[in-house]
């Protein structure tokens, strides 16, 4: 009886010590993790500044569509303004396009009015993320159908989010618009283009 309890004794005394030992190699390896400038041993720091990025929009050509002489017909181009100015609250954008005549192969043209239209707009954020997609501003929305002078010129507002909270309309929106494209009875049968210029600016 007295070997046994000699026996447990002596075990609990070498994991005690086995305990101490690796508490106070533990202790050890991290004051060894502090850098000591030296021959042996060199400190060098890293420092960085972030700062504010920059404002910038990409769009890309919608595919080929037909529309039927007197008759309409939508599509989607695709948008992303991207905010990476930081900042609180945020400062806010207005991205607009403005859009050259439809012209024909040949010198046939449609009408710089009447012809296309914005009818809606569907937002969302992009791959790399974005403070909000509510962007619930008034001018950010299209509820009704807003008619696009086709003279080159003349923008037409797609998303204007105005100075808003800083938990709106940073980092990567992604703006869908659609564009309804109407030609009258008479149009000359032809292929149509019209080069669209997209910019964004901040919110006044």
């Amino acid at each position: 009886m007295k070997r046994m309890k000699l026996t447990k004794l002596i075990i609990g005394l070498s994991l005690g010590l086995l305990l101490m030992a690796l508490l106070a190699f533990n202790g050890a390896g991290y004051a060894l993790a502090a850098c000591s400038p030296g021959v042996t041993e060199q400190c060098p720091t890293i420092t960085t500044d972030v700062i504010p990025g920059v404002l910038s929009v990409t769009a890309s050509s919608p595919a080929a569509f037909n529309v039927a002489e007197g008759g309409s017909n939508t599509t989607t181009l695709p948008i992303t303004a991207n905010d990476e100015r930081g900042g609180s609250p945020s400062t806010g954008w207005t991205v607009s396009l403005s859009m050259t005549q439809l012209t024909g192969t040949s010198t046939d043209t449609l009408s710089t009015t009447n012809t296309v239209s914005l009818t809606g707009l569907t937002i969302g954020c992009g791959p790399d993320g974005c403070s909000d997609t509510g962007l619930t501003a008034t001018t950010c929305q299209i509820t009704t159908p807003e008619a696009i002078t086709t003279d080159g010129t003349t923008a037409a507002t797609v998303c204007d989010t105005g100075f808003q909270p800083t938990t709106v309309d940073q980092g990567e929106v992604q703006l869908n618009p659609t564009l309804r494209v109407a030609v009258p009875f008479n149009a000359v049968q032809d292929t149509y283009t019209s080069t669209v210029t997209v910019t964004i600016a901040t919110a006044t």
